[in-house]
């Protein structure tokens, strides 16, 4: 068999092809987020019981906030003075005051503050559940508050 009937047998069954390939080109993209972190906080009313006047001795109790942050996200959170300063917060029966502290140590010797310089608050990393955190409370001994129903409102905020 000579050369062109060998081209031409090639041919017919499809081993030499006479097809032109299109170009190829290509490209990258990345593919990004950003993810951020989300807290929120929720708290009760903090009873610090009956007391009797004169108050003799400090009054320590114990109440939760509950803090539900990111996996990962920093925290502080920052409590007001209400009625009174960070160092001196009081209850008030009219114009008649109890006064008491609030601390984020168990020793009762950090005061929690509101953020401000010198007022610092209690700073922590999310875990992505419900975190409880202690609010210790203390109403201070050596006043002689009138007889009367007192109470202070406290803003809690949480920073993320």
């Amino acid at each position: 068999m000579n050369r062109f009937n060998k081209l031409l047998l090639a041919y017919a069954l499809g081993v030499v092809s006479t097809s032109v390939s299109a170009g190829v080109a290509s490209t990258t993209f990345i593919v990004s987020a950003t993810v951020v972190g989300t807290c929120t906080i929720s708290t009760t009313a903090l009873p610090l019981g009956t007391i009797n006047s004169p108050v003799n001795a400090n009054i320590d109790v114990a109440g939760l906030l509950i803090a539900s942050c990111s996996s990962g996200a920093p925290y502080t959170i920052n409590m007001s003075a209400g009625n009174g300063t960070i160092t001196s917060r009081k209850m008030l029966s009219g114009s008649n005051q109890l006064n008491y502290a609030l601390y984020y140590d168990s020793a009762r010797t950090s005061n929690w503050g509101d953020g401000t310089v010198g007022n610092l608050g209690l700073t922590g990393t999310g875990i992505g559940a419900a975190q409880s955190i202690p609010i210790y409370a203390r109403v201070l001994s050596a006043q002689t508050p009138v007889i009367g129903l007192y109470s202070d409102i406290i803003t809690v905020t949480i920073t993320y």
